[in-house]
This record gives C-alpha cells, sequence and structure tokens, in this order.
C-alpha cells in the first residue's frame, strides 16, 4: 500500500466515530479460512499460487495471510490459563486491499481466482466467508 502512495495505521474500534471514509474508494476484504487438520502445507502452497495470480489483478494493492497462532481469553473475561492452548482445526485470516470495490468484484469473476479459490475447497474444514470493509482516515 505504501507503493501507492497510502498510509495505514491500526484505529482501535472505540475511535472509528472520530475519522471521515477516505476521499477515494478504498476497500479491504478480509477472508475467513479454516482447514482440516493435516493439510496445512498443501493448502499453504495453492495459497501461494492464488497470490502469485492476485499481484497481476487491476486494482490491487496489496494482501497479507496470517495463521491464527493462538486464542485471546482477556477481552471475553473467561477464567483459565490459556498460554500453550492450540487452535484447531488451523484458522487463516487472509486480507486483500483494492482501489475500489468495483476492482474487487471484478476479480471474482476472473476465471483464473475462481479456479484458484476452488483448488482451495479440498483442504477447508469449513466453508469461508469474506467480509469488505471500507477504510477510513
Amino acid at each position: 500500500m505504501s507503493k501507492e502512495g497510502i498510509r495505514a495505521s491500526f484505529i482501535p474500534t472505540n475511535e472509528l466515530d472520530k475519522f471521515e471514509k477516505e476521499g477515494q474508494s478504498l476497500v479491504c476484504a478480509v477472508n475467513y479460512l479454516t482447514v482440516k487438520p493435516g493439510t496445512e502445507k498443501e493448502f499453504d502452497e495453492k495459497t501461494k499460487e492464488l497470490c502469485q495470480i492476485t499481484y497481476t489483478m487491476k486494482g490491487f494493492l496489496g494482501s497479507k495471510i496470517f495463521r491464527v497462532a493462538s486464542i485471546s481469553y482477556g477481552g471475553s473475561m473467561l477464567l483459565g490459563a490459556y498460554k500453550d492452548l492450540d487452535v484447531k482445526p488451523t484458522k487463516y485470516v487472509m486480507v486483500t486491499y483494492w482501489k475500489n470495490k468495483e476492482a474487487h468484484e471484478e476479480f471474482h469473476k476472473e476465471p483464473a481466482i475462481i479456479d484458484g479459490f476452488k483448488s482451495l475447497m479440498p483442504y477447508l474444514a469449513r466453508m469461508p466467508y469474506e467480509e469488505i470493509c471500507e477504510i477510513v482516515r
């Protein structure tokens, strides 16, 4: 995103009302994926292939994939020690940034992208879902 002249920073949820929507249309697509145990390596390889295709798409600004490492119970007020809790099945969060919502929607219509997402399906334990977020300043 910095290559496109876009500065990004974390905004606490309780401070969102202090910000305005960005003047230009800028969106973030957040995908939540749950992978079958034992297929993480294959999933990672297929995801890298999909990312290589995504880099060439019109309106694409950047992306990051996160593997969920543990669970925080601090905010939930649950009691107990959860220091070494493994998340199973393995969960991933895939974040992509787009110049506008239209570019993101066109991305999903590309045959190579459709095939790329289909190639991930054998490794998924649950149906993935995506949220579209507006970037605020």
